[in-house]
């Protein structure tokens, strides 16, 4: 594998830029009195943002390296296919950024027959991204929520469904959102969903004494009991030059694990791992890539695929050599990258969704994301969404209260009646003489 250096990406600065305009050119503007609303669609817009954007995420508490640039950009340049973009900044009066929201429409159809234009989150839609929100600066949170809003409304034409996919539960423009739909009467529903982190204390004593006698003893057995058998290398990427080889472990590790339960495996397509080869490279320019490797005797068993931002930082994959599972070197890289990271003053380690018991048994705490989805009013997104959120609810009241064999009866009809609808909207008509 062959990493190339991404090219020096532009900088949002006075001296490219308009006097007192942090921003590239427009290709939409509406107006506010305390705010106005520029929509960029094209990337390269949005790498010109980057000095900007950088500076927004500093002044708001809730931003995450799923909002960063690093984390935007390389998920766009590999998974975009061909869709539009959409990113609305906010600036003040004094043409300040306050506030922003990627987003992009896909193309969904309703039982695979309705066509949708759904509204998302960059980042949303591939499985990779969590914890995706608005970047905006305090005290513009109102403002920049009900201007949202209202440019939605002026632009429905473009868009059917709006998905706000694993916001947190504490965003503070999420809940202004729902506050908003519920006023204005646009049909909307919130879901939730389960994640995990955990809350390091200020030293690696402390930590071991949070988790039960018996994990604490065995991390502490297994490294000696490794180091008696290898010679055993633990290290973090630092460099370039280290990253094509780190990769290819990981990539390969990853897909035993999976291959061996039957599964193809995160890896198994190249965009996802060109996705991981150009956000390796950022993260790593801007000093947030936490990819650690153990190695046995020089070669690759174990590697954690992180990103640190501020004092958070956020597990996203990992991979062990499945010839070495009795020697449990998951468990020791983990427990070695926590007590360097708690070192280091690290004081969230984020597993993102779900709730796995092992993410329990190091001492993860229970959070939350929700999910936001809505339409206008009295429109074709919401008559879908309504739709589907009744027939939920009647399957469910069904499989409850039918016998079972009448419930697989409906089964099978519902699947048979689909069929029909998509062997007749695929039928040509006859062409007439």
């Amino acid at each position: 594998m062959q990493l190339s250096d991404p090219s020096a990406e532009p900088s949002c600065t006075a001296a490219t830029l308009p006097p007192n305009v942090c921003a590239p050119a427009l290709s939409g503007v509406t107006d506010s009195p305390s705010l106005i609303f520029r929509v960029y669609r094209d990337l390269d817009d949005l790498r010109q943002m980057r000095e900007c954007a950088e500076e927004l995420s500093i002044a708001y508490p809730g931003a995450s390296i799923f909002s960063s640039l690093d984390w935007l950009v390389s998920w766009w340049e590999t998974f975009h296919n061909s869709q539009p973009l959409m990113v609305l900044a906010a600036f003040d009066s004094t043409s300040r950024l306050a506030g922003l929201a990627a987003l992009y429409l896909s193309e969904e159809r309703f039982l695979r027959i309705v066509p949708l234009r759904c509204l998302r989150f960059v980042g949303d839609g591939t499985g990779d991204s969590d914890n995706l929100d608005f970047v905006v600066r305090p005290g513009f949170e109102d403002a920049f929520a009900n201007k949202l809003l209202e440019y939605l409304r002026e632009q429905k034409g473009q868009w059917n469904i709006v998905r706000l996919n694993t916001t947190p539960a504490d965003s503070p423009i999420a809940n202004r959102i729902e506050q908003l739909l519920r006023r204005r009467q646009w049909t909307s529903f919130t879901g939730m969903r389960d994640r995990s982190s955990i809350l390091l204390p200020a030293s690696w004593e402390e930590y071991l004494a949070t988790l039960s006698s018996e994990d604490g003893k065995n991390i502490l057995r297994y490294r000696r009991r490794i180091e008696r058998r290898y010679s055993l290398r633990v290290y973090r990427v630092s460099h370039q030059r280290e990253l094509p080889a780190c990769l290819e472990g990981l990539f390969r590790l990853h897909q035993l694990r999976w291959q061996g339960r039957g599964e193809s495996g995160t890896f198994a397509g190249r965009d996802r791992r060109q996705f991981y080869e150009r956000l390796s490279l950022r993260l790593l320019a801007s000093n947030r890539l936490e990819f650690w490797i153990l190695e046995l005797n020089g070669r690759i068993a174990a590697a954690q695929f992180a990103m640190r931002y501020r004092n958070n930082v956020y597990q996203l994959q990992e991979g062990y050599d499945p010839v070495h599972s009795s020697d449990r070197v998951g468990m020791v890289l983990r427990a070695e990258v926590l007590r360097r990271l708690i070192s280091e003053g690290v004081r969230i380690y984020d597993f993102l969704g779900g709730t796995d018991q092992y993410k329990q048994r190091w001492g993860a705490s229970r959070g939350q994301y929700r999910d936001i989805t809505f339409a206008t009013a009295w429109s074709m997104g919401s008559a879908v969404l309504k739709s589907a959120y009744y027939g939920r609810m009647m399957k469910e009241w069904f499989r409850l209260h039918l016998p079972h064999g009448a419930w697989r009866i409906l089964h099978r009809l519902k699947a048979s009646s689909e069929r029909q609808l998509l062997e007749r909207a695929s039928e040509k008509p006859e062409p007439t003489s």
